[in-house]
């Protein structure tokens, strides 16, 4: 019987990269790191997908963006307007763990680099 990998995208979403990981939950290795500019974003989904094709990869059980500027009640206040926890859940239907998260929150928690 083959065993399924699950994965996690991990994201640093500062004012000048748009930093991925993509990590294998069981081993906890780093699978793929890529890193985007900001200035290019046209949005997270696109980035994502992005790092998702190159790796092909489709089993992704968490989605967290540690996200520079202000974020309340998972929406994007300051640097990335429009972007949201609910309109990345739309996108990542089948993704059951989608968060944002400050920068800050996220380096406290270890999942920045």
């Amino acid at each position: 019987m083959e065993v399924q990998n699950h994965y996690a995208v991990l994201g640093d979403i500062g004012g000048t990269n748009f930093r991925l990981r993509l990590v294998d939950i069981k081993s906890r290795k780093i699978v793929r790191e890529v890193t985007y500019m900001t200035k290019d974003y046209k949005s997270f989904a696109d980035y994502i997908d992005r790092l998702l094709e190159q790796s092909h990869v489709s089993d992704v059980k968490h989605i967290i963006l540690a996200i520079r500027g202000v974020v309340v009640g998972g929406e994007c206040l300051t640097d990335f307007p429009g972007e949201s926890e609910k309109r990345l859940r739309e996108h990542y239907k089948d993704v059951p763990d989608v968060r944002f998260m400050n920068d800050v929150e996220g380096m406290a928690q270890g999942i920045l680099y």
